[in-house]
């Protein structure tokens, strides 16, 4: 099932997620002191009438211990950003669908989502190549499993694109090659 974010009468409400603070950036982007491809698209879905909630975790907590120690003890399974993910979840009420501009973001909801475990479909950005670095045989199954759990999953480059289609194996393809670059008119010709 992929997500729509075809209008209806009432308003689509995305939740992001990303590997660095959107809300300090956006409010950056709207004083002009930063271009707006930092956002990956988000200010124009609020300007099309979506309603965009960016996600950002509370406080150290548990999850944030918990991620912390995974970290530290070299987690070879691939979760993605604990707090965040458990900041969505808590929001869930508050969205119908999650995107995260940065692949890694949202890894453990993605495993729920493969096991029918979550209902809001996920829409993702890879930026990089699924499965690199040592013990890469170890992730094979969690990966399959997180393309399995991903919406849609666009890719930043024609590479990671086939690599998902290929690991997703279904003639309609999870993925595309998306064009992304700097927004040319924040800079001085």
């Amino acid at each position: 099932m992929r997500p729509s974010l075809s209008r209806t009468s009432k308003s689509i409400r995305i939740l992001v997620l990303n590997n660095y603070p959107l809300g300090d950036v956006w409010q950056e982007v709207r004083r002009g002191d930063k271009p707006d491809h930092h956002l990956f698209g988000i200010n124009h879905l609020e300007n099309m009438g979506y309603e965009v909630k960016v996600i950002e975790p509370g406080p150290s907590n548990a999850i944030a211990a918990l991620a912390r120690a995974l970290r530290r003890a070299r987690n070879p399974i691939p979760l993605g950003a604990l707090d965040r993910q458990w900041a969505a979840w808590r929001a869930l009420r508050e969205g119908d669908v999650i995107y995260a501009p940065c692949g890694d973001e949202l890894n453990g909801l993605a495993y729920l989502r493969a096991a029918g475990l979550l209902k809001t479909p996920l829409l993702c950005i890879q930026h990089h190549t699924l499965n690199r670095g040592r013990l890469m045989s170890l992730r094979n199954p969690f990966i399959n499993t997180l393309v399995r759990g991903v919406d849609a999953f666009p890719a930043l480059s024609e590479k990671v694109a086939a690599e998902i289609n290929q690991r997703w194996r279904n003639p309609e393809h999870k993925s595309i090659s998306l064009a992304w670059g700097p927004d040319a008119s924040f800079y001085p010709r």
